[in-house]
C-alpha cells in the first residue's frame, strides 16, 4: 500500500496505515475480484496533494456519499467506518459483506 501511494500520490504519507477490511467487487467481466481496503490518517489540505491518477482528492462527510459515484459496497464500508463499526475483525467474505 505504501509503495502504491508513493507512486500515485507522492508526498502523502499516512500514519497508522493498516488493513481495514477485505471486500469482493464484481469486475466488468462479471468476475468476483478481491479488494483490500486500508485505513490511515493524514492531516493536510487536499489541494496540496500531487495526485497522479484520478481527478480529485476531496474530504467529504458520510452524509454526502449518495452524491458520489461509488459502488454500494464501498459506500456501506465508509458508513460503517465513520460509525466506528466493522474493520479487521469484521472482514468480508464471499458469503457476507
Amino acid at each position: 500500500m505504501r509503495r502504491e501511494l508513493g507512486e500515485e500520490v507522492p508526498g502523502l504519507v499516512p500514519t497508522g496505515l493498516s488493513p481495514y477490511e477485505d471486500q469482493y467487487e464484481t469486475s466488468p467481466d462479471g468476475l468476483s475480484v478481491p479488494v483490500r481496503v486500508y485505513e490511515g490518517r493524514w492531516s493536510g489540505p487536499a489541494e496540496s496533494v500531487d495526485l497522479r491518477e484520478g481527478v480529485l482528492v476531496h474530504w467529504f462527510a458520510p452524509e454526502d456519499l449518495d452524491r458520489l459515484r461509488l459502488t454500494p459496497g464501498l459506500a456501506e464500508l465508509i458508513r460503517r467506518h465513520a460509525a466506528g463499526r466493522g474493520g479487521a475483525t469484521g472482514r468480508c467474505t464471499r458469503a457476507r459483506c
